[in-house]
C-alpha cells in the first residue's frame, strides 16, 4: 500500500455544526458552543458518523445529542483538518439554523451549552481550528490579550 493510500485510510473523519440561534433584530446571532467535562473544554459539536450515515446527517445528530437542539443545514462550511493523537482529522462542519430547543443534553458527552455571540465564541473556543473557523466565517479575530 503506497503511503499516500495509507494516510488516507487512517483519516479520522468528523461532521459537526455551526448552530446559529436569532438573537433579535440588529442583533449577532448566536452560537452554540459545548462545554465538555472529559476534554475540559469549550468546542463547537461534533463527532463521527454511524455505519452508513452521510456527513450532513451525522452533524444534525451530533448537534441534537450535544445540545439537544433540532435544526437545518443552512450550507456546508469549509472543513477544519488537525491532527488528533497523531492521526489526521477532518472535519466537515454545517452552518445550522436553530428549529426547536430545550432537548436534553448527553451527560456523557456534555456538561453545559453556552450561547455565545461570534466574538464571545472567537475568544472562548478551546481549539485553533475551532476559532479559525468562526474567524473567517464571522469575519471576527480573537480579542488582543
Amino acid at each position: 500500500m503506497s503511503d499516500a493510500r495509507r494516510a488516507l485510510s487512517e483519516i479520522d473523519l468528523a461532521a459537526g455544526g455551526v448552530l446559529l440561534r436569532d438573537a433579535g433584530e440588529g442583533a449577532p446571532a448566536l452560537i452554540a458552543v459545548v462545554q465538555r467535562s472529559r476534554h475540559d473544554d469549550l468546542t463547537l459539536p461534533k463527532g463521527h458518523p454511524e455505519r452508513d450515515e452521510s456527513l450532513a446527517d451525522a452533524a444534525l445528530r451530533e448537534v441534537r445529542e450535544e445540545t439537544g437542539c433540532d435544526a437545518e443545514i443552512v450550507r456546508m462550511l469549509e472543513p477544519c483538518s488537525y491532527l488528533s493523537a497523531g492521526v489526521p482529522k477532518l472535519v466537515v462542519f454545517f452552518e445550522m439554523r436553530l428549529l426547536a430547543e430545550g432537548g436534553a443534553l448527553d451527560p456523557h458527552e456534555v456538561e453545559a451549552l453556552h450561547w455565545l455571540t461570534p466574538q464571545q465564541a472567537v475568544d472562548a473556543l478551546s481549539y485553533p481550528t475551532d476559532r479559525a473557523l468562526l474567524a473567517s466565517v464571522f469575519g471576527v479575530r480573537p480579542a488582543a490579550d
